[in-house]
């Protein structure tokens, strides 16, 4: 292996560190926004559940 190969490979192993350390901080915010969601609507209850959506109509709209 050439001295230009193993710079190119310690640059692909930094920058494969960086990405999994981007992946595992977007993974626990998607994680946290979920549990926030999952709060603020639980205060809902069941009856709303399962309810199919329904869009609004152009008097509704503000």
């Amino acid at each position: 292996m050439e001295s230009s190969d193993i710079k190119r490979l310690k640059e692909l192993e930094t920058k494969n560190r960086k990405l999994k350390q981007m992946f595992a901080e977007l993974n626990l915010k998607s994680q946290l926004q979920k549990e926030i969601i999952k709060k603020m609507y639980s205060h809902l209850g069941t009856k709303n559940m399962g309810k199919s959506y329904k869009p609004l109509n152009q008097s509704q709209l503000p």
